[in-house]
């Protein structure tokens, strides 16, 4: 009798340590959302989103939002009540919901409570639909590797693919720059280049812009607006072509975007994707990551790319140039036309 007593005394322990480490994620990453990200967020909503998707967890699980409560059924049987908090912007309220929903799925389903508190903090990220997101704590880290290819073309036009930005673009450009002295043009192919790190992005545009700003970028905090100014005494003033498509975004797309507007590159391709916006990165305690929306890329001339993408100079249709603003969006990596016709416009 008294070892039984003994074991639900720390299964208690237990579940209410599980409890409260939970609400405490909950609670920090609801706090980081609605003091952080660019626009101004609903706390009910954003919980609310994590909770309709529990069925994915499970298929006999199913949420059930009511005007004062919301309710958890497991294979159609009630296991869950929950009152909804008076203020409905009351974070710590909503983090404890969000914890006893997470430790309830967790004796049903028999799986870990934190992974699941962390399975509707990724539901919940993902209803902002603006490119945030909840990195699972056991997710791989590690970061791809950069691939730059360089070659010469006829007419002595130097050929660059990016395929992202994360290290030693700069230095790739500047080692083709060296190897082809000779070379009477560019073509910067940024086609699939869905970006990276925006700081590669500002080197390679230094190489290009001898003077002015390459970016700037405003957010919600008074600090967030800031300005990336070139002031090279070096710059390469070579004709320069940029390739893009649709699948080419964020920082990709401000470096196409500054070299357009700074050192006269002709756009070649499609519509771009449209990622005008960027993401800090927070920690927190259970080893997660939430790479949070907080503010919006703009171009040297100050507009926004956001949801609308660049338009090339010249739209490239089934292989056949026009000249027209309303480019539709199209994959384009690796077709050759592209190429062709860039080397035709830098003759």
């Amino acid at each position: 009798m008294f070892v039984k007593l003994l074991a639900f005394i720390i299964f208690c322990l237990c579940s209410g340590n599980a409890l409260a480490d939970e609400t405490s994620f909950f609670s920090s990453l609801y706090t980081t959302v609605k003091t952080k990200h660019l626009t101004s967020i609903n706390i009910e909503d954003l919980a609310l989103s994590g909770f309709k998707k529990i069925s994915e967890i499970n298929p006999s699980l199913k949420f059930s939002n009511g005007s004062d409560m919301v309710y958890i059924y497991a294979q159609n049987k009630q296991i869950a009540m929950l009152r909804k908090p008076t203020d409905s912007q009351d974070i710590k309220s909503w983090a404890e919901i969000a914890s006893t929903i997470s430790e309830k799925l967790g004796k049903i389903t028999h799986k870990n409570p934190s992974l699941i508190a962390e399975k509707i903090a990724f539901d919940s990220v993902q209803s902002l639909q603006d490119h945030s997101r909840y990195h699972f704590s056991y997710e791989n880290n590690s970061t791809s590797q950069n691939e730059t290819y360089y070659n010469l073309l006829e007419e002595d036009i130097l050929y660059i693919k990016m395929t992202d930005f994360n290290h030693d673009n700069e230095q790739s450009i500047r080692t083709a720059l060296n190897k082809y002295p000779q070379s009477k043009g560019i073509i910067l192919d940024l086609r699939g280049n869905q970006g990276g790190q925006i700081n590669e992005a500002i080197s390679i545009a230094k190489i290009f812009i001898d003077d002015g700003i390459i970016l700037s970028t405003k957010g919600k905090t008074f600090d967030s607006e800031k300005y990336y100014v070139s002031e090279t005494k070096d710059a390469i003033s070579l004709p320069l072509a940029v390739l893009i498509d649709q699948n080419t975004a964020s920082s990709a797309e401000i470096l196409a975007a500054a070299l357009k507007e700074q050192s006269q590159a002709v756009l070649i391709g499609s519509t771009s994707f449209g990622k005008g916006n960027y993401q800090e990165t927070y920690l927190f305690e259970n080893g997660g990551k939430l790479a949070l929306t907080v503010g919006e890329y703009y171009t040297p001339s100050g507009k926004s790319i956001d949801r609308k993408g660049l338009s090339p100079d010249y739209c490239i249709i089934n292989d056949i140039p026009y000249k027209t603003e309303n480019c539709p969006r199209q994959l384009r990596e690796n077709q050759p036309f592209d190429i062709e016709f860039a080397i035709d416009k830098l003759k």
